[in-house]
Parts: structure tokens; C-alpha cells; sequence
């Protein structure tokens, strides 16, 4: 598997003033180290779906990628060519994450 392009989970959401935050709790080594800390900060009618969905974001895509490799060993192994669909839509998702889509 390649290494990772994103800020490794865990991310978590919290409640700022008047918006909800998604952080990243990388470990900080050294003080200048951080302001390269992920944060963000969401708006908006469903601002709390939307920072819960960001925060889950690293284990969706740890998810995807297994169910994936679930899925090729069940067409190759299994004969199972009716999850072709199924897997083609998980790995639209993945590339989607990786920002491997236009």
C-alpha cells in the first residue's frame, strides 16, 4: 500500500463559537512542528454532519480500501463477477479520496 498523501486519523469534530472544528491530533515533536497541525473549521446549515463526516474521513477510507480488497478476492477466487459493480463503485470512492479524480 503507498504511503499516505493526508493528515493520518484519528481526526475528531468539537464545537467552536459559532461553527464546528475537525482537528487532527497528529503528535507534535518539536514546537515549530505546530503550525503544520490540521485544522478546520466547517459552516453552514449542516455543520455538524458535515464535521462528523470529515473527522471519520482516515477509517472510511481505511474501510474502503479492505472492503475493496474483500471484494477482488471474492471476483478472482469466488467466481462472484455480479460484485464487479460493487467494486468499481468502492474504488471511484477511494480514487475520489486520494484526489486521483478530476
Amino acid at each position: 500500500m503507498s504511503t499516505p498523501k493526508h493528515t493520518p486519523g484519528p481526526w475528531n469534530a468539537f464545537r467552536a463559537a459559532s461553527s464546528i472544528c475537525v482537528s487532527a491530533d497528529e503528535p507534535v515533536e518539536r514546537i515549530e512542528d505546530v503550525a503544520k497541525s490540521m485544522y478546520i473549521e466547517v459552516f453552514g446549515e449542516n455543520k455538524v454532519a458535515n464535521a462528523h463526516l470529515i473527522a471519520a474521513a482516515p477509517e472510511m477510507l481505511v474501510a474502503l480500501n479492505t472492503a475493496a480488497d474483500a471484494l477482488v478476492f471474492q471476483i478472482e477466487r469466488c467466481g462472484k463477477d455480479s460484485l464487479r459493480a460493487t467494486l468499481a463503485t468502492v474504488c471511484a470512492a477511494i480514487a475520489k479520496a486520494k484526489g486521483e479524480t478530476v
